[in-house]
């Protein structure tokens, strides 16, 4: 996907899993650009699976 398919850019808290991390899966298959933030060690290996 390029630049220009982006459909925006999305904050997004709780990332690093459950709904968090599904929710940025959602977002990211439909075009939005993920901006993902967690205070868990585990948004490393959250930020590989996205």
């Amino acid at each position: 996907m390029n630049e220009s398919e982006s459909k925006g850019q999305i904050i997004l808290t709780g990332a690093a899993g459950g709904m968090g991390m599904a929710t940025c899966e959602l977002l990211a298959q439909r075009g939005y650009r993920i901006i993902a933030v967690d205070h868990k060690e585990s948004m490393g290996s959250a930020q590989s699976t996205i």
